[in-house]
């Protein structure tokens, strides 16, 4: 696992520290530093696909159960600048934030797919009850 997260590959002798804690009979926890020990920077870019990628492989070589699946829709941490544009503007919530919020309400509250707004081409903003 931390081979394949880019934290600890086989064989390298510089890599980062880690250790797996189980502290249950179904599941293990990896912590692991995040400085190597020739003082250069682990290559991450890309580790929790790669993750994903090779708890399938023990899955399927040892008889685990199967995690769920990496299917990218969870909702992602507004950027830094994100941030502090919000802040600088005195606003509670981000854009992004209140656009994410704004849309799973508009998705709860719609009575099927003919009810939703028709994505708008690119450029133009979505008119309200678009025909489909």
């Amino acid at each position: 696992m931390v081979h394949a997260a880019g934290i600890a590959p086989a064989g390298d002798e510089h890599a980062c520290r880690w250790v797996a804690v189980r502290h249950a009979g179904d599941h293990i926890h990896i912590a692991a530093t995040l400085a190597r020990q020739d003082g250069r920077h682990p290559r991450l870019r890309g580790d929790i696909p790669a993750m994903h990628t090779a708890v399938r492989v023990f899955e399927a070589r040892w008889g685990l159960t199967p995690m769920s699946p990496l299917d990218r829709t969870a909702r992602r941490r507004p950027a830094t600048g994100e941030a502090e544009k919000a802040a600088r503007r005195g606003l509670a919530e981000t854009a992004r934030e209140v656009l994410q919020r704004t849309v799973r309400i508009a998705a709860a509250l719609a009575q099927g797919r003919r009810r939703l707004p028709r994505p708008a081409p690119r450029g133009r903003p979505a008119r309200a009850g678009a025909p489909r």
